[in-house]
């Protein structure tokens, strides 16, 4: 799966530079350039503390890129369960 971002638009937009988003997000610099550049993908948390520092949502600083697959969605009421040693979606009454 390949992660897009605008990283690097957002932080000029707000006056950001590497050192004071790195420092507010508690993070090294180094790492938040591999992020900018595309080089690694964000945890999720990195993901929030990146978007909560920059006030934006998370979807709008990082995106999956083309030919990446949708995220698989949930199906409400349905639960994984496990049996003969492989994971299935069991659906319950």
């Amino acid at each position: 799966m390949r992660l897009e971002n605008d990283l690097a638009q957002h932080m000029a937009d707000r006056g950001f530079t590497d050192v004071e988003l790195a420092a507010h997000c508690g993070m090294d610099q180094a790492h938040l350039n591999r992020l900018k550049n595309g080089q690694v993908r964000p945890l999720l948390s990195t993901a929030f503390r990146i978007a909560g520092a920059l006030g934006l949502p998370v979807g709008e600083i990082f995106r999956l890129g083309p030919g990446s697959a949708p995220p698989h969605r949930a199906v409400r009421g349905a639960r994984v369960s496990r049996a003969s040693g492989r994971y299935r979606a069991a659906t319950h009454p």
